[in-house]
């Protein structure tokens, strides 16, 4: 028996000396576990390394944190907190934080530029091993995008003679304190997630500037690229007339009537006609051309008239030239809501100038539906009514109402306060400003040729002004 005991310790021994000990045994490979994201962090993928130097009981941490396809650790920012919910430090970009052993939560913060920043996520489960580093790549995507507009006339690039101003689409750009953006066109510009509108001004080296809007143009996340290739219609047949007021673009608004030189436009049968904005089959010659815009339907009286004398419409290329009425206009902006239902369209609004009689003069709005209205300069009585859910008649008139050039009187009215109480008006950050006629220091006329036949040095260049407003600085 004792032999027996013996034989089989030998034969013990003797295994475990062939396999090599316990030290010799293959590690099991570490986890980094299955952290999860939250926020702009999209993916999380994990590997554990060994690591030298390490204070007993603890390890390392380290990130490499990707936008896409940019790596973007200098741009961000993590925060560290352990199973107990205890602030355990703070680190920026990919540099390695030792902890101790254990699992732990992170907040993100990521900051593209000085204008783009503030992006926020979390990851869940980061594992720390003692002894070793624990290595995550993650992904992120932000709500920012890129737009990119380029201009040309159909063959060459005029990005370098184009410049661009972008504002929200929500934002009048008379309102807001600056734009987005501004700068060449043809650049990569990063913008939020958002519907954006571009204000572009071609500034040719000869001849008069041209001026574009390009409206709802979207922006969509994680870098996603907009692009727009615009051509300019600098090649036409006839005459184009673009319209602005204290320039804005009124195209829409606005109708173009050509005349022979030297008529009576006020009288006369205009020769061609058409919408601002688009070209006119003109024939080749001199006119004078009329430029009508009417902003509001209620209020005929309310109108921008300027005409434009001796404006030469050339063979060929035709001739493009843009005019601003410079009718001085102030806005009503109103909603009515009941909690979160929107009673705008039910609601009837009447304004009337104030101290007109109310039986005898003609109403600036009398309309079912609020919105947006654009209304004379001075004071107004506005009146509001509208049937709430119970069926009752709500009703209220703001009788005063100041509103200058450039001004908008802006409200949202729930049913449920009473009485309503109105904000002030909104007021431009600066006085509204006109298009001109021809660029500084250019007497030059909108055909771009050497004579002086679509305007002189005196007030025809600027054109004459009709009831309504005074005429544009030339």
């Amino acid at each position: 028996m004792r032999t027996t005991l013996m034989l089989l310790v030998g034969v013990t021994l003797f295994s475990l000396a062939g396999c090599g000990g316990g030290d010799e045994t293959p590690a099991v490979p570490l986890d980094a576990g299955s952290p999860t994201g939250d926020g702009i962090v999209k993916t999380i993928a994990g590997s554990v390394r060994a690591m030298d130097g390490a204070t007993e009981g603890e390890g390392g941490l380290q990130f490499e944190i990707s936008h896409t396809d940019r790596l973007v650790n200098k741009g961000a920012t993590l925060e560290f907190r352990d199973a107990a919910g205890n602030a355990s430090g703070k680190v920026k970009g990919n540099a390695v934080i030792n902890l101790p052993a254990g699992v732990y939560t992170a907040s993100l913060v990521y900051d593209e530029n000085e204008r783009l920043k503030g992006y926020k996520g979390s990851l869940t489960g980061l594992v720390v091993h003692s002894g070793s580093q624990t290595e995550y790549k993650v992904g992120v995507e932000a709500p920012i995008g890129i737009l990119m507009m380029r201009f040309s006339d159909g063959t060459n690039s005029l990005n370098d003679d184009v410049k661009l101003t972008i504002f929200r689409s929500v934002d009048d750009p008379e309102l807001v304190v600056g734009p987005v953006w501004s700068g060449p066109a043809g650049q990569s510009v990063m913008l939020p997630v958002d519907s954006y509108q571009v204000r572009a001004v071609y500034s040719p080296s000869k001849g008069a500037p041209i001026t574009e809007w390009h409206r709802d143009i979207s922006v969509q996340p994680a870098l996603a690229r907009t692009e727009r290739d615009v051509v300019l219609e600098l090649d036409l047949t006839g005459l184009r007339v673009d319209a602005f007021n204290f320039s804005k673009d009124v195209n829409d608004a606005t109708r173009v009537y050509v005349y022979a030189e030297g008529a009576d436009v006020q009288f006369a049968v205009a020769k061609f006609q058409g919408k601002a904005g688009e070209a006119i089959p003109a024939d080749p010659g001199l006119y004078d051309v009329r430029v009508v815009y009417t902003p509001s339907a209620s209020e005929m009286r309310f109108v921008g008239d300027k005409t434009m004398e001796g404006v030469k419409v050339n063979a060929g290329l035709g001739t493009r030239m843009q005019v601003d009425l410079a009718l001085p206009q102030g806005n009503l902006n109103v909603k009515v809501v009941e909690g979160e239902v929107d009673l705008s369209e039910k609601t009837e609004i009447r304004v009337m100038r104030t101290g007109a009689d109310s039986e005898a003069a003609s109403p600036l709005v009398d309309e079912l539906g609020v919105g947006r209205h654009p209304l004379p300069v001075g004071k107004a009585d506005i009146n509001l009514r509208v049937l709430n859910a119970a069926g009752e008649v709500r009703a209220q008139t703001f009788k005063g109402v100041e509103l200058q050039n450039g001004w908008t009187w802006e409200q949202t009215f729930d049913t449920n306060d009473t009485p309503w109480s109105a904000v002030p008006a909104l007021k431009p950050a600066n006085p509204p400003q006109t298009v001109s006629w021809n660029p500084a220091g250019d007497d030059d006329d909108s055909a771009g040729d050497d004579d002086d036949s679509a305007g002189d040095d005196d007030d025809s260049a600027g054109g004459k002004s009709q009831a309504g407003g005074e005429a544009a600085t030339p």
